[in-house]
């Protein structure tokens, strides 16, 4: 079993992912997203790098065999993680923009995209012929998602994550309030043996955290 770590002081892993300049064309995508679904965005800004290095700087994740990533957006985790995951790692996104998905296609030619809903996550990882995965990091606006859409992608997660795998995604703080960020919660805490909060990180915009699941719990039968 996996056990929380602090922080890796390893040095990133190069994947040959590079900013080149794109962060103010992608910002522009990322509003020109959430002005036309705020629902599928939640946010008026791409995550930071201080809250993707804070959700991929750990030592597990540099031995993953397969990754995922639910939400991708513009590729600012997408980066993240691909410059510390080994290069012969199995690395899967699903993003439910399609701009978004054109764009992740180009920035990595490399790696596998599907663009679809996260709760259709077990379908895509069959398709891809990839193992249970080591790691899913989610970057999805659970405080606007439906309460079913967010139980179906809760269940996915526990169903495909490898026993002792680790489940991260962050939310802002100033949503911590809104009854679905609560409901998240508890329903982590339902679906896994151990749940922790990060600090916050106040260098994102809106500031953020995000929350460190293992342990999943399949025969768990969630109900609220």
């Amino acid at each position: 079993m996996k056990k929380f770590h602090e922080p890796s002081s390893k040095k990133n892993r190069g994947n040959g992912c590079s900013r080149n300049g794109l962060a103010k064309s992608e910002t522009l995508l990322f509003l020109k997203t959430f002005l036309k679904n705020p629902s599928h965005v939640g946010a008026l800004a791409p995550s930071s790098r201080s809250l993707a290095d804070a959700m991929t700087d750990f030592p597990w994740l540099f031995e993953a065999r397969t990754v995922v990533e639910l939400g991708c957006g513009t590729g600012a985790i997408t980066e993240a993680i691909l410059q510390k995951i080994p290069p012969a790692a199995n690395y899967l996104g699903i993003e439910l923009d399609g701009r978004c998905i054109e764009h992740l296609r180009v920035r990595f030619p490399n790696r596998a995209f599907y663009h679809g809903s996260a709760a259709e996550m077990c379908k895509y990882l069959a398709e891809q012929g990839a193992g249970a995965p080591d790691v899913i990091i989610s970057g999805l606006p659970w405080a606007v998602l439906p309460q079913e859409v967010q139980d179906a992608i809760i269940s996915q997660v526990v169903q495909c994550l490898a026993p002792d795998g680790m489940f991260l995604t962050f939310a802002y703080v100033h949503a911590r309030v809104l009854p679905r960020a609560q409901r998240l919660k508890r329903q982590l805490d339902h679906c896994f043996g151990e749940v922790k909060t990060s600090r916050t990180i106040w260098k994102n915009f809106p500031p953020a955290f995000y929350y460190l699941c293992n342990e999943p719990k399949v025969d768990n039968d969630w109900q609220e």
